[in-house]
């Protein structure tokens, strides 16, 4: 079949939202052209990207400032210019591809990253950064000033038998070590991922404690641009295993940030105008403590709105689980961790291994406690022990 011919007005940032695209096999619009950035830019080609899948069609604007834009599915589209002359719809193929290196996987599109999973040796943990959404902002952090030891999206114990495992020699108590090995990556054409690796905790110069099977599945992204993390975790003591965090309000040398140990997300600098939403309807910014079966935290960046959703498994330790909340805008401080030892430490015996599973979901928009509560029943639909 010949390309049908398209012509679009150009703006340097134009996002064209799915209502304003017919249904059907082929959408045909057409109307006048705004923009963020100025107004349209007439005779200027462009590529018009899908935010998604990468998918991009090619356009030429029109002197009289309209656009007709064909594609199938209909979605949100960027467009950005290419050169004066007029070109043919030329649907490509999806536009992610894998970016794989000795220490690190990604998914990329456009050039950008949409996650990243690294495991270098030198690193102090094996973490994901950035983490982003496809062709949108970035959600993570790595190691940002105030707490040098948060490394985006990652795992970390606070106390193993005594010895501190998160601040990684950044405090005068004595410390624990993190490493791990036989780090497997598959990357599957359809742009999800299979990730798994032993990670082992000992004392400096000493055999580890507990050991660590890490299993990760990253879906591919679907049509809006949201994917999800199932992470499971299945831990086994060598020797008798104290785990144990800073303690809480209440407590003996209690403190107001104590509670915290497990899996983490530092936000972005950039991402500004935070909501929570709790699965229990909860909207509070700072409920450090709070019981819940997930949470979502989202925000704007580069005016974008995006979330994250953690969503904790039934069967996990202490479900449903205590949630350790930071949000201090001053300081771009947001903070999110399901802390499976919040009200307490958990001892396991020599051979005895405990299981945590979450899935966290990474979206556009802002999500509702109803969709946390969908998400979460599908969730454990859908994950078997």
């Amino acid at each position: 079949m010949t390309p049908r011919i398209i012509r679009a007005a150009f703006s340097l940032a134009l996002w064209l939202p799915a209502a304003a695209l017919s249904q059907g096999i082929r959408a045909l619009v057409s109307g006048p052209v705004t923009g963020p950035y100025g107004p349209a830019v007439a005779g200027a080609a462009v590529t018009a990207i899908h935010l998604a899948t990468g998918n991009r069609t090619t356009a030429s604007t029109a002197s009289d400032g309209k656009y007709v834009l064909c594609q199938s599915p209909p979605r949100q589209y960027q467009t950005t210019p290419l050169a004066m002359r007029s070109v043919g719809v030329a649907a490509e193929p999806s536009g992610f591809a894998w970016r794989r290196e000795a220490t690190s996987t990604a998914l990329v599109t456009g050039g950008e990253i949409v996650w990243q999973f690294q495991h270098a040796s030198t690193l102090p943990k094996p973490m994901f950064h950035p983490v982003s959404l496809p062709g949108g902002p970035v959600l993570s952090w790595d190691q940002p000033p105030d707490h040098r030891w948060h490394h985006a999206f990652w795992f970390a114990w606070k106390y193993i038998n005594g010895l501190n495992y998160w601040e990684e020699g950044r405090t005068r108590e004595p410390v624990g070590l993190t490493s791990w090995r036989n780090v497997k990556i598959a990357t599957r054409p359809d742009y999800s991922a299979s990730i798994t690796l032993e990670v082992d905790y000992h004392p400096p110069d000493q055999p580890p404690v507990l050991k660590e099977r890490r299993e990760i599945q990253v879906s591919a992204p679907d049509a809006q641009g949201q994917y999800h993390f199932d992470w499971r975790s299945t831990f086994t003591a060598v020797v008798p295993v104290l785990l144990d965090r800073t303690p809480i309000p209440g407590e003996p040398s209690g403190a107001s940030w104590g509670g915290y140990a497990g899996l983490s997300w530092r936000f972005a600098k950039d991402l500004t105008g935070w909501q929570v939403a709790f699965s229990d309807g909860d909207t509070a910014l700072e409920p450090t403590g709070r019981r819940a079966a997930a949470l979502e935290v989202n925000g704007t960046a580069a005016g974008v709105e995006a979330g994250v959703a953690f969503l904790d498994h039934s069967d996990n330790l202490n479900s449903p689980s205590p949630w350790h909340l930071v949000a201090q805008p001053r300081t771009s401080f947001l903070f999110a961790q399901p802390a499976v030892l919040y009200y307490g430490a958990h001892r396991l015996a020599a051979n005895e291994s405990l299981v945590l599973r979450y899935r966290v979901i990474v979206h556009p928009g802002r999500w509702s406690a109803d969709r946390l509560k969908q998400e979460s029943a599908r969730f454990i639909r859908e994950i078997r022990r």
